[in-house]
């Protein structure tokens, strides 16, 4: 079942960012999941991926040939989900996937969340931009519970 949904389109002014997004459960549940996407992916215009690999080197004072970024590309996107829940952090996926589900359960929840109850309260799931390197970026993150 779904309990809570959230679009957004970014910009490359929206790079290493957070954007926070609380929800609440009414009741406790066996599972949550967190799916989450977003697209695009890679930057597909590679002279600009060259031009924005070699200023960001720059920026941190190494020297990068156009030789040399020609090899790191393709570029992409990197945008990670956190979450918090009534008890604190329950975990995060940082990760190169930009289609994926993660579950939260007490048996088995996906790597790098706690193995622990759904249980009615607040919780905040959060979207970090690491790289934003195109234009625009659309995310989506849907949770659902199951009984």
């Amino acid at each position: 079942m779904e309990v809570f949904k959230v679009k957004k389109t970014l910009t490359r002014k929206d790079d290493k960012k957070h954007f926070y997004f609380p929800f609440v459960l009414d009741k406790d549940y066996f599972e949550l999941v967190i799916n989450f996407k977003y697209f695009p992916k890679y930057y597909d215009d590679k002279e600009a991926s060259i031009d924005l690999l070699c200023a960001e080197f720059e920026r941190a004072g190494v020297c990068m040939s156009r030789e040399d970024a020609i090899k790191k590309l393709p570029i992409g996107n990197l945008l990670t989900v956190s979450l918090d829940g009534p008890f604190g952090h329950i975990g995060n996926a940082h990760n190169q996937k930009n289609d994926i589900a993660y579950i939260i359960n007490k048996e088995k929840s996906s790597y790098g969340f706690l193995n622990i109850d759904v249980v009615k309260g607040e919780y905040v799931v959060a979207v970090s931009t690491h790289s934003v390197v195109t234009d625009a970026v659309e995310f989506e993150v849907i949770i659902e519970v199951k009984e």
